[in-house]
């Protein structure tokens, strides 16, 4: 079901396509990156007892330790087919 999680209420949308209080799994996956801190809070507080699948990213000025070693390490890893600094062979 489409939401826009910044204007409209995730419990008014569910309610309108009918979800009743039966056993609910909710995937979430992909989405908070984009929402404000406020549109987050909303829906997480809209949201009926349900199991709940989240993605989100950390921002990278709380990296410590390891993962801002494997940045540090992986540069353009991506697009040049290495993995953290170690070169992938097929």
């Amino acid at each position: 079901m489409p939401v826009d999680f910044e204007v409209e209420s995730v419990a008014a949308r569910l309610h309108a396509v009918g979800l009743s209080s039966g056993p609910t799994f909710i995937s979430w996956l992909g989405v908070i990156h984009y929402l404000s801190l406020e549109a987050i809070a909303a829906t997480l507080r809209g949201l009926p007892p349900c199991a709940l699948a989240v993605t989100y990213i950390t921002p990278e000025d709380t990296w410590h330790g390891d993962i801002g070693s494997l940045q540090d390490i992986s540069g353009d890893g991506a697009s040049s087919g290495r993995a953290a600094g170690l070169d992938a062979h097929p």
